[in-house]
């Protein structure tokens, strides 16, 4: 994958989640079976498996750093929940969703790009 498809980090996760959800078409299997309230979202085009399974392991590494930016980035992309669905889940209020959140997107940035993940103090 190149560099210059992940600057939109935010539509980046977009179309992960869409590829994890739907997986029309592809070589590896969906995750949908076993999401709860998955939803499908048909404004956008679906990643490629190759990028995908980049996110993915970028997502497992993420998942061992940073439990909590998992969670957060699973729920709204994956599960497809708004902000405000993903602080109900979690407990927590959405401004601290919101922050969870671009902390997420960094941490995958630099994952995809540096290979380096951002620590929650």
């Amino acid at each position: 994958m190149q560099t210059k498809h992940i600057l939109d980090i935010k539509l980046t996760a977009r179309r992960y989640g869409k590829w994890a959800r739907e997986g029309e078409g592809i070589n590896y299997p969906s995750i949908q079976p076993f999401l709860r309230k998955a939803t499908p979202d048909h404004g956008i085009p679906m990643l490629d498996d190759e990028t995908a399974m980049r996110i993915h392991d970028a997502t497992l590494i993420m998942r061992n750093v940073t439990p909590e930016l998992y969670q957060v980035f699973m729920l709204r992309y994956v599960s497809n929940l708004s902000q405000g669905d993903v602080g109900r889940e979690m407990r927590v209020s959405v401004p601290t969703i919101k922050s969870y959140l671009y902390a997420a997107h960094q941490s995958l940035k630099l994952l995809l790009t540096q290979n380096k993940c951002i620590f929650l103090a």
